[in-house]
Order: structure tokens, then sequence, then C-alpha cells
């Protein structure tokens, strides 16, 4: 129901893809915050097959042919039905996971927090978007290339533990997301500017909060939604 809210879906006919019949959806965006989306569903099953994050003229006839594709997962070939070995799917299902314990991968999973909790609120929230999560990185492991998350340091001599780390939270409408990054301020950068990550377009936007805090959006969503994040943030 809440994606029902910010987007308008549009039936788009049919399509073959992996091999099979499948009933094509577009779900136009009701603002200029987040993207139009494409889907490619199997008509017997409903499994989703193919997915695609768009650019375009938002004004009607909206030209879905002529859109630009920022982002694509597609399946090339599915069996439908398949084998299922069930016994290795419980054995995934049973490997611990959760806050500080291994996951699949051995990894361990953060211990999680809320902007509310460190002191953050909206002045106004972005209309359809949710905190997902929130967790505290390691500064000095996201300099080094390091994507796991670390535990957040006990607090030591004012302003040591701020410098190591740096509250990272995800935002999502349900189709679209981007990630926050709330930490000490850092010398003057740019805002605004995109750049490509594989096939997806990842824009910007950055601004100093009571000259301490540097508040960071980055996501491959509309700039006018990464700069409204950053702006609405304050702590009261």
């Amino acid at each position: 129901r809440e994606i029902a809210r910010n987007y308008r879906a549009v039936s788009l006919g049919q399509q073959r893809v992996a091999n099979h019949q499948a009933d094509v959806v577009g779900f136009m965006p009701a603002d200029n915050l987040r993207a139009p989306y494409r889907f490619w569903t199997e008509q017997k099953t409903g499994l989703l097959l193919k997915w695609q994050m768009l650019e375009m003229d938002s004004a009607p006839p909206y030209r879905w042919e002529q859109a630009r594709v920022l982002r694509e997962i597609a399946f090339s070939d599915v069996q439908i039905p398949a084998s299922v070995d069930y016994a290795a799917m419980q054995a995934m299902l049973e490997r611990p996971t959760g806050e500080g314990r291994p996951g699949p991968s051995g990894s361990r999973l953060p211990p999680s927090t809320s902007l509310s909790e460190q002191g953050w609120a909206w002045r106004k929230p972005l209309p359809g978007y949710v905190v997902q999560q929130c967790y505290w990185r390691d500064i000095a492991g996201m300099r080094q290339g390091r994507r796991q998350p670390v535990r957040q340091p006990q607090e030591t001599a004012a302003g040591v533990a701020v410098e190591q780390r740096v509250l990272h939270c995800v935002l999502t409408d349900g189709l679209s997301r981007f990630s926050l990054f709330i930490g000490p301020r850092m010398p003057d950068r740019p805002s605004g500017p995109s750049r490509r990550s594989g096939e997806a377009v990842v824009r910007m936007a950055s601004r100093v909060h009571a000259n301490a805090y540097q508040l960071t959006a980055i996501g491959a969503v509309p700039q006018a939604a990464l700069q409204q994040a950053v702006d609405a943030l304050y702590r009261p």
C-alpha cells in the first residue's frame, strides 16, 4: 500500500524473458524523489525475471521504450518447475545469524541503532521513505575498503570516539533506496556529482551541520531525494 501511494502502475504488455512469457509492468513515481521502474514477471507463477531502474521524461505520454536504463538485473534462463535440494536449504536457514553472531559467510552483523537514539530528528520526513536500519561503521575500515561494519566504540575522551566512527542509515520507500552517513566534519567537497558504479548512476548530496557533523546521502536515486534528506536532519 505504501508503494502504491508513491508510484502509479502501468501495464506495458507481454515479452519473453529467460525462455518464459512475462507480464511487463512499469512503476511511474508520483514525485521527483524516486526513479521509474519496470518489472517482468512470469505469467503463471509471478516470478520476477527482470528488473530495471530507469531515467525518463516525466511528462506524459511516458515513452518507456526510450527510457535510459540506470540499473538492470535479469535471469538469462530459468527452469519452472525446478528440483529443489531441501536439505541444502535447511542447512542455510539453520546457520546462526543476527546481531553480533556469524552470518552465512562467517562475517558478523553489526548492532543496530536509530537516528533518534543518536540525537537526530527530521524537520520534515522524506515522503514515502522510512529508515530501514542504522548501524555504526569504522572510518578507518571504510577508507581501507573494508565493507563490514564494526561495533560502536566506547566513549573515551570528548570527541575521540566520534572521530573513529560514522553512522550509516539505509532509507527506502520499498523500491528506491539510498544510504545516509553522519560523521565528523570532513574537508570541503563538491555536492551533487554523479558517478557510475557498475550499471547504476550513483549520486551524492552533502552538507555540514552545526559546523561539526558531515551529513552525506549517496545512492542511485534522484538528486532531489538526497538533498532533501541531508537538509531535513537536525539535532533538537
